[in-house]
């Protein structure tokens, strides 16, 4: 079966092996975060407690397959401090606004200034938090529109006239 994925697709042994260990790795990550989320539904009704477990479940899973990637396909084991001093270097100077959002992120995740269903105002704008995701988080709004598509939806009066 080998000498078949080797002849078709042109890959040498080292690489399918690569490739079979990464996909196989995160297979059962994802397969784990599915009894995880299957016991978290078990044990809680409370939505605010499932929201958090499912977000935080995906963060992990996530982060997790991209350690097995790198750990699989880099060697990472030769020169793990040069690559991350380079590659952070990097990052700090190309990614200056993603890392700022990362940072944000991470603020509102483990300080908790506000969590999901809170009331929140930045600015004029006004609404209850409905998502955090890693570089955003969505309000549903609740003030300044209504009064604006009244105005617009209010029909005009006619002009009167003067009938002798």
């Amino acid at each position: 079966m080998i000498e078949w994925f080797e002849t078709t697709f042109g890959l040498a042994s080292s690489t399918l092996f690569k490739l079979l260990v990464f996909v196989t790795m995160c297979g059962v990550l994802l397969i784990l975060r599915r009894l995880v989320l299957n016991i978290t539904w078990q044990r809680f009704d409370d939505t605010r407690v499932r929201y958090t477990w499912r977000k935080n479940i995906s963060y992990v899973t996530a982060l997790l397959c991209l350690l097995t990637a790198a750990i699989t396909w880099l060697n990472i084991g030769r020169s793990l401090a040069t690559y991350l001093g380079l590659l952070s270097a990097g990052w700090a100077v190309a990614l200056n606004e993603p890392l700022k959002n990362l940072v944000g992120w991470a603020f509102i995740i483990w300080r908790k200034p506000f969590e999901f269903g809170d009331r929140i105002q930045i600015g004029e704008h006004a609404g209850d938090v409905v998502d955090i995701r890693l570089f955003e988080f969505t309000i549903l709004e609740i003030a300044n529109w209504v009064a604006a598509d009244l105005a617009l939806s209010m029909p005009t009066a006619p002009a009167s006239r003067h009938f002798p």
